[in-house]
């Protein structure tokens, strides 16, 4: 939670969406697709400049509890299937396990977009 607040320090304001743009790295995108008083659902999309058709960009969903501080993935590269998946072939700890397997990633991913100077401050646009 507080990486992104980090990055977008305008979060759970009102519906937003901007872009941040890094020479070699790609543009780091965050669009506010659901706000509620105490959530704000977005979709991260790192776009990668790798031109290579092999190496797709990165997309998640993730909701923001503003009143816990906590953030939740809730889908991976336009998939939120994997919560069913995970229910029927491994039950509530292999969900539990790749539950928390995407929220490390998000919190890696965070963490390098910070150290590659990426922030959302002063590029903010309607949505």
């Amino acid at each position: 939670f507080t990486r992104l607040v980090s990055l977008a320090p305008w979060l759970g304001q009102q519906h937003q969406a901007a872009c941040s743009m890094r020479g070699g790295c790609g543009v780091l995108c965050l669009r506010v697709v659901e706000q509620s008083r105490y959530t704000v659902t977005v979709v991260l999309t790192h776009h990668l400049e790798t031109g290579s058709p092999r190496v797709s960009d990165l997309e998640m969903r993730i909701r923001f509890y503003l009143d816990a501080r906590v953030a939740e993935v809730l889908s991976y590269q336009g998939q939120s299937s994997w919560y069913s998946f995970w229910l029927s072939r491994a039950g509530i700890v292999g969900y539990v396990c790749e539950k928390r397997r995407l929220n490390h990633f998000l919190e890696d991913w965070l963490e390098h977009c910070l150290e590659q100077g990426y922030c959302f401050a002063g590029e903010i646009s309607a949505a």
